[in-house]
């Protein structure tokens, strides 16, 4: 496995690892064992899934590069954006909820044994209201350093 795509699947785990173990984020978004509430997948809001839940949360990597320094090609400058989801006319859940995972994500310790993450920063939001389907979507965006690491 290269060491890119190494840092991408453990930077994954973490902030699943992170945003699924965290109480209060669960319990605003009603989430169980039985009913898990966190993805690291988009999620179609048409889905059988989403037309039964009013709420979940799904992220994903959406740029991975290395960083433009030659002495340091081995750390990767990671984009990872987080979807808050909330079915319902009224915005409120949905605020909370991306509040929360700012609280959760923003300077997140995100290192394991094999991978070293550090200064994972909030660089902004959206908010978007779809009327038809009825649901809120905000996506909050992350950038992310880190270096996969020998066992």
């Amino acid at each position: 496995m290269t060491v890119a795509r190494d840092a991408a699947q453990q930077l994954y785990r973490s902030v699943y690892a992170i945003l699924s173990g965290d109480t209060s984020l669960n319990d605003l978004l009603a989430s169980s064992p039985e009913n898990p509430k966190v993805f690291q997948t988009f999620i179609d809001f048409d889905s059988a899934f989403a037309l039964k839940n009013e709420q979940w949360l799904t992220f994903g990597i959406v740029d991975d590069r290395p960083m433009d320094i030659e002495q340091m090609q081995d750390v990767r400058e990671i984009a990872l954006d987080v979807h808050v989801w909330v079915r319902g006319p009224g915005s409120d859940l949905a605020e909370l909820l991306e509040k929360r995972v700012r609280e959760v994500l923003d300077n997140a310790d995100l290192s394991t044994a094999t991978l070293f993450a550090w200064f994972c920063h909030s660089v902004g939001y959206s908010k978007v209201y779809e009327a038809a389907p009825q649901l809120w979507h905000i996506t909050s965006s992350y950038n992310v350093l880190c270096m996969a690491q020998e066992n």
